[in-house]
């Protein structure tokens, strides 16, 4: 399932590349328009932007809502709003303080309110998926073969 939400992830920042909309997208776009509260886009996730320092996201949100982690795997990372529905992983590109840029960020909790201009979210079923693909088949590869 981590997998999954990785490559929804992966998904949404990659679509940001692509260049020019049809109008019938652009309509349908208006149509589902997602809060920015809640939207994951190239900018970031909801109000967490990836283009904010620790100190800045220490005065937007205060320093009683971040939890710093340490020595992981996947460098030094700190939570925003930890054990609550709107926690983001905020992933740091500096392996010591202070940190100054945002390497990636992540959503993890099934619950959380994120979700993309799409509509797809960590913990959306395949048979979601699969209408929200106006029934057409998903078919997953292996992200990890040569």
């Amino acid at each position: 399932m981590k997998y999954l939400f990785y490559s929804f992830l992966l998904i949404a920042f990659t679509s940001c590349q692509q260049g020019g909309t049809t109008k019938q997208a652009a309509s349908n776009a208006e149509e589902n328009q997602v809060d920015s509260a809640i939207l994951i886009s190239c900018e970031g996730v909801g109000e967490i932007k990836t283009n904010i320092s620790y100190d800045e996201l220490e005065k937007q949100v205060g320093a009683k809502e971040l939890t710093p982690h340490e020595n992981t795997v996947y460098g030094n990372f700190t939570t925003v709003w930890e054990n609550t529905p709107k926690a983001v992983n905020v992933y740091w590109r500096e392996k010591t303080p202070p940190f100054k840029t945002v390497n990636y960020l992540e959503v993890v909790d099934p619950a959380s309110v994120y979700r993309t201009g799409d509509s797809l979210r960590v913990g959306v079923g395949l048979r979601d998926l699969v209408r929200m693909n106006n029934n057409m088949p998903l078919t997953f590869r292996n992200f990890y073969a040569e």
